[in-house]
């Protein structure tokens, strides 16, 4: 008899927990209107964590964590009448979220080859890891951001608001 290995279906689920409940405590605890911006995306982690780990399971994790986090914030007024927007809108946000943990993991996977044991050993590489894993997959996911929320009207389309807003996304 063939036992299943339940195993990752268990660290996607406490993934997708951690992912849900740090993208809600980002928006709780600081978000910038409109647009219900966090200034801190913490969930960011958890998704690279999750593709890290878990490969394509840890994909989808990112996804829906993301879709089930931002989808209800889209709301703006009676829902009956937007339903479809908000779908649309929230599946966009979440790939635009996943899209940034698949291309910081791969920037992670990719240094991990380079440096192999002095990655954490090697205090002259963090400068290296901060620009490829975090500031990178941001300066690429910010614009896209940036862009819904303008095509939303979730935001402001003045310069000062798209500047302040892509600085608080590059976060």
């Amino acid at each position: 008899m063939k036992q299943e290995n339940n195993s990752p279906y268990i660290q996607a689920s406490i993934f997708l927990l951690l992912y849900v409940l740090a993208g809600e405590l980002s928006i709780q605890l600081g978000t910038i209107n409109p647009g219900n911006m966090a200034i801190v995306w913490l969930a960011a982690g958890i998704g690279l964590f999750s593709v890290l780990q878990l490969k394509k399971l840890g994909i989808a994790v990112a996804f829906i964590g993301s879709f089930i986090v931002n989808a209800p914030h889209l709301f703006q007024g009676d829902w009956r009448y937007q339903i479809a927007q908000i779908i649309i809108s929230g599946f966009i946000f979440a790939s635009i979220d996943t899209l940034q943990s698949i291309i910081a993991a791969r920037s992670y996977l990719a240094l991990e080859k380079n440096h192999q044991d002095k990655l954490w050993t090697q205090p002259g590489l963090l400068p290296k890891i901060w620009l490829h894993v975090c500031l990178i997959p941001a300066f690429i996911s910010m614009p896209l951001f940036i862009l819904l929320m303008l095509s939303r009207g979730l935001i402001p389309s003045d310069s000062f608001s798209v500047i302040l807003r892509g600085t608080i996304l590059l976060l």
